[in-house]
């Protein structure tokens, strides 16, 4: 298993303890009460889950010690039937928001770093630390004093 798949499944397992402490969080009616602290904690969950995502998907996209750009790309180089060597590699396309890392070959092919997988991923957990912090707000104000 790839240490791509490591991180995705990694931060899937925090999200869905997230997800599970948001909806203990929650009222689920008339004799239970929602929990600002619980809903604090899955906000900070999913929050650590989107970090872990983005941070991770950065991270694997960015040439580490002796490693150069054109190596790493040549090395997750899977998807074409001809294996591209560090040289023929012309430019590398990175964005922010998507979180995207895209290596351009000279015969006009393309290699994705990052996952398509990880950007849905890291938009549901900052979701959950929005929805979460938002709930726990509401939750502290509409408690009388």
């Amino acid at each position: 298993m790839s240490l791509v798949a490591v991180l995705a499944v990694l931060a899937a397992a925090v999200l869905a303890l997230a997800a599970r402490r948001l909806w203990r969080g929650a009222a689920h009616g008339p004799g239970r009460p929602a929990d600002a602290g619980t809903l604090v904690g899955g906000a900070l969950l999913s929050l650590i889950a989107g970090l872990l995502l983005y941070g991770g998907g950065w991270l694997l996209s960015t040439p580490l010690l002796s490693l150069g750009q054109g190596e790493l790309c040549a090395a997750r180089d899977h998807g074409t039937d001809v294996r591209h060597q560090a040289d023929d590699l012309t430019t590398v396309r990175r964005s922010v928001l998507p979180l995207r890392a895209t290596c351009q070959w000279d015969d006009a092919t393309a290699t994705e770093l990052i996952p398509g997988y990880y950007t849905p991923l890291a938009g549901a957990s900052l979701l959950g630390a929005v929805a979460g912090a938002g709930g726990a707000l509401a939750v502290r104000a509409a408690r009388p004093s």
